[in-house]
């Protein structure tokens, strides 16, 4: 009986939404955790695929949370946007730095980065031809897929990232994904 009522209560926590937890932040820290466990694995994920080093996803994720945590209390997190949306763009940020960072530290550095197999951190398991396709994607397409497909994020959600309209989103994935499948088949056609 006991494990039904501490299911039924985690089932009701889990079903609350982003709102109600934020609000509640400033006077219940652990209000916070609850946001932290809801996107700690999609945001951290979604940094490591860009950024494919795992002590730079963690220091990152650990910094986009803390200036989530610092926004809120501070009252830089408007309620009207999405909460997703907003954190990461917060994540976008913080990669953006990271790479403008590791650029002035040296010129050689990026040069490795650019040259090495890791397409800006997508693991195709063996797949030269998929990672070469994505490679040849802009950094538009590779961005949205990225958003779409690591981070699990709807196409609002991205919309409102990339400050664009539902739409145009939807449709720029899926030009995105048929441009990788045309490449694939020019692959598959040299083989």
């Amino acid at each position: 009986m006991m494990k039904a009522n501490i299911e039924a209560s985690v089932m009701k926590i889990e079903s609350l939404d982003d709102e109600y937890w934020i609000n509640r932040i400033p006077s219940d820290s652990s209000a916070f955790e609850v946001i932290y466990d809801r996107y700690l694995p999609k945001v951290s994920r979604y940094i490591h695929r860009k950024v494919s080093d795992q002590m730079a996803t963690e220091d990152l994720t650990s910094q986009v949370f803390f200036n989530a945590l610092d926004g809120i209390l501070n009252g830089r997190y408007a309620s009207r946007n999405k909460f997703a949306a907003w954190i990461f763009s917060i994540a976008r940020t913080k990669i953006a730095d990271y790479y403008r960072e590791k650029q002035a530290v040296s010129l050689e550095d990026l040069h490795q980065e650019i040259g090495s197999d890791d397409h800006r951190g997508f693991e195709f398991e063996g797949n030269d031809a998929l990672a070469n396709c994505f490679s040849d994607l802009s950094q538009y397409e590779q961005d949205l897929l990225a958003l779409r497909f690591s981070a699990e994020l709807d196409f609002s959600t991205i919309a409102l990232i990339l400050h664009k309209n539902s739409a145009a989103i939807k449709m720029a994935t899926y030009r995105a994904l048929r441009n990788i499948r045309k490449k694939m088949e020019g692959y598959h056609d040299q083989e």
